[in-house]
């Protein structure tokens, strides 16, 4: 089965980008094309998060260690 994945270089020091991402739920004040978002249950490793995608589509997200650094993994989602 195929899996997605994706990667990135955010250009900014790493201080300022662990203050948008450390808030897991509210994903939606820096991602323009996630309509809403809320932490299902409690924050920290484990945590899971619920978006709302343009469209109505959701999708909720697990906070799951990886090596020295975090990795989601999607649960769940509707189209």
């Amino acid at each position: 089965m195929p899996r997605p994945y994706a990667s990135g270089v955010i250009d900014v020091p790493v201080d300022q980008v662990w203050n948008r991402l450390k808030d897991f739920g509210n994903i939606s004040a820096i991602a323009t094309a996630i309509e809403h978002s809320e932490l299902v249950g409690e924050a920290g490793v484990g945590a899971v998060r619920r978006l709302t995608l343009g469209g109505g589509a959701t999708l909720e997200e697990r906070l799951v260690p990886h090596h020295a650094t975090f990795a989601l993994s999607t649960i769940s989602r509707s189209c």
